[in-house]
């Protein structure tokens, strides 16, 4: 674990292991000094980012559609008050709730198909 995030900060962290090729994996989050410091000092590592990291990503973006479907004439009717029926998975709603999702995604098919939370899922049991 590095104590800063800029890139000198971390090649030095790095530079101190005794054996930087045996190293075979590093997992990280998306801070645009790691990656490079990692590939500059750890040539030989796979680099694996971390699905926390790439999910909190994912769901900033997510929520940007949706807010930019709740501003539009056709979406704000629709998703006033009911953001959170796309933020969180499918198993985690009651009936109602999954009803209601199911009715918004009937009219607006691009927010059920895409939701982060319902692929993300999907994925992981996929492996």
């Amino acid at each position: 674990m590095s104590a800063g995030r800029k890139q000198e900060e971390v090649v030095a962290l790095l530079e101190r292991l005794s054996d930087p090729d045996a190293v075979k994996a590093v997992s990280m989050d998306m801070s645009a000094s790691y990656r490079p410091a990692v590939q500059l000092c750890l040539p030989k590592a796979h680099i694996v980012v971390d699905h926390f990291h790439v999910m909190q990503h994912v769901m900033k973006g997510f929520k940007k559609v949706l807010q930019g479907w709740a501003h539009k004439k056709e979406g704000k009717p629709l998703l006033e008050g009911k953001h959170h029926l796309f933020l969180r998975a499918k198993e985690d709603l009651t009936e109602e709730q999954t009803q209601e999702r199911t009715r918004i995604g009937e009219h607006l098919p691009l927010l059920e198909v895409a939701s982060p939370r319902d692929a993300q899922r999907d994925y992981l049991a996929e492996q």
